[in-house]
């Protein structure tokens, strides 16, 4: 929850006076975001997110092709990633608030990003992923995340990975289960702080 009950992953409307920008630097890259209230991690990224952000720079080398940010939020993942991977990138988040900062940001950061999708999870993306990468919303509830894995397998092309971060007390093992369930496989890439990144192959 948000200070005003909000969940992040609802949109709401705000005044242009509500929006503000930090700024942000990787390796050496500086950023700047443009945010809000009420969407996840307002004024800083989030730890779990960088984890991710950090532990795919450390395999860049098997990333190419088209990658989604699912759940992106107001872009920070892709956006950074769009950097350092020579890619076409995709962003997709269900709350309009977020993927109109997302636009934002892009602009910002002169960011080379494909598409930018309000949607709720791949509803209406008929398109095939190399990679989905993904900081996903906890709150939506296990069923909701399982949800998540199904569709991300059905919307990666052969060979195709999915990445994710998620804490290990919010989840992490049994999603992990899932994920070898519906994949065959899921390596965990990274365990820092109780976050944990998890990483499948679609064969």
């Amino acid at each position: 929850m948000k200070e005003n009950n909000h969940h992040y992953f609802v949109p709401s409307s705000h005044n242009e006076s509500e929006y503000f920008t930090f700024e942000y630097e990787l390796m050496g890259e500086r950023y700047i975001f443009n945010s809000c209230p009420d969407v996840f991690s307002k004024d800083e990224i989030d730890y779990g997110s960088q984890v991710l952000i950090k532990s795919i720079l450390s395999h860049k080398v098997e990333f190419g092709g088209d990658i989604m940010d699912m759940c992106c939020g107001y872009g920070t993942i892709g956006i950074i990633l769009s950097r350092f991977i020579d890619a076409q990138f995709y962003l997709s988040d269900v709350n309009s608030t977020a993927t109109d900062l997302a636009k934002r940001n892009v602009k910002a950061n002169n960011s080379s990003i494909n598409e930018i999708y309000t949607s709720d999870m791949f509803a209406g993306i008929d398109k095939l992923f190399e990679h989905i990468v993904s900081n996903p919303p906890i709150k939506v509830g296990k069923s909701v995340l399982f949800r998540f894995v199904d569709e991300s397998k059905a919307h990666l092309k052969d060979q195709g990975t999915l990445t994710l971060v998620i804490k290990k007390n919010l989840g992490a093992p049994s999603l992990r289960e899932y994920m070898l369930k519906v994949f065959g496989n899921c390596d965990i890439w990274e365990r820092d702080k109780g976050y944990y990144i998890l990483h499948s192959v679609c064969r």
